[in-house]
């Protein structure tokens, strides 16, 4: 969910759950699960330097090795800045600098901790048509030695004021590839 606001946006992701299906031994599973996953946006002006900021702690199925379906614990925070611009209506830059923790029985000494980036736009193409364009990169010095890079494209599209359809498409470096879409119901 993007909730717009005249001088911040905010990416909203509360409770949150992706189920997905494996035709070859036909049983679901969770394989996502948001706690909480936040990233506001305030764009910086000649007025306001209010920073940007995300966090968020997520359970989610990992694939490393010999472990197919372990479950891993995942908190990611950190502080960021963001520039709008208006070229095309309505365009947020931003980037962050981050600390990612993952608990894990699919990593050495079962966790991870590092720290990287994330850069990126948020385009509002018409009033109910939103894309997002990010790319991240994580470096992991504390557990497991290793490093992650994934890239987001989204798009929602506002269907009225309690639903969307989102689309979104990420590449992970040595992982799946996914392309989802989501129906959104706000209450």
């Amino acid at each position: 969910m993007i909730c717009w606001t005249p001088k911040s946006a905010i990416l909203l992701e509360f409770l949150a759950a992706k189920l997905r299906h494996y035709e070859k031994h036909n049983q679901f599973r969770l394989e996502r699960l948001a706690v909480v996953d936040i990233i506001s946006l305030s764009p910086m002006d000649s007025l306001f330097k209010r920073p940007s900021w995300k966090v968020g702690l997520t359970w989610e199925t990992v694939r490393r090795g010999g472990c197919r379906y372990c479950g891993n614990l995942n908190f990611n925070v950190g502080p960021g800045i963001a520039v709008e611009t208006r070229w095309l209506r309505r365009e947020v830059y931003f980037a962050f600098a981050e600390l990612d923790a993952n608990y894990s029985h699919a990593f050495e000494e079962n966790h991870r901790v590092g720290g990287g980036g994330t850069v990126g736009v948020v385009v509002d193409l018409t009033e109910r048509w939103t894309s997002l364009l990010s790319a991240t990169y994580l470096r992991y010095a504390l557990g497991e030695h290793s490093d992650n890079t994934k890239y987001t494209f989204q798009q929602r599209y506002t269907l009225s004021k309690d639903w969307a359809i989102r689309l979104e498409l990420n590449h992970f470096e040595r992982r799946d590839n996914e392309v989802m879409v989501t129906m959104q119901a706000y209450f």
